[in-house]
């Protein structure tokens, strides 16, 4: 009879065991779930960030970038896809800069980058940057001076 009880409770505190490890196992799978997305929405912020830096290099570059605007299109985008060092594309950004305000008084650039992890048709994760960057090619103070912070960054923000 002794016997018999022993192995019954063995078989018990067994289950419980069970129970409590696969418990915790079933606890991890949102937990990993969530860091996959964090992970994943910092890869695509950094290709919004990729976009910013080469619109910041194209400016101090090239004389005629932006192309300038039209009237009825004072928004000029491009977008370039980011490769990894295997040459496998990671994702993409886009660029829009609204060239709607790059006049007196205000000469103000706003740019916006969105990076896309994964394909730009179904990303996996979205991210957008948003600047406003001042474009007044005299200082502000004495218009007979250069400005020596053309296309310094006044604000940035990240949008939803």
């Amino acid at each position: 009879m002794r016997r018999g009880f022993t192995i019954i409770l063995c078989l018990l505190l067994s289950l419980l065991l069970l129970v409590i490890v696969l418990g915790m196992l079933g606890a991890r799978g949102p937990m990993q779930e969530a860091a996959a997305g964090t992970r994943q929405h910092a890869q695509a912020r950094a290709l919004a960030e990729a976009g910013m830096e080469d619109v910041r290099v194209k400016l101090g570059k090239d004389i005629r970038f932006p192309p300038v605007p039209t009237p009825d299109q004072p928004v000029f985008s491009y977008a370039e896809k980011v490769y990894d060092v295997d040459n496998a594309v990671v994702g993409s950004f886009q660029v829009k800069i609204d060239q709607s305000l790059d006049q007196a008084p205000y000469f103000v650039l706003r740019i916006t980058s969105t990076g896309m992890l994964g394909s730009a048709e179904r990303p996996l994760a979205q991210a957008r940057l948003s600047r406003r960057v001042d474009s007044s090619p005299y200082l502000r103070s004495d218009p007979t001076l250069p400005n020596p912070m053309r296309f310094q960054v006044l604000s940035q923000e990240e949008l939803p």
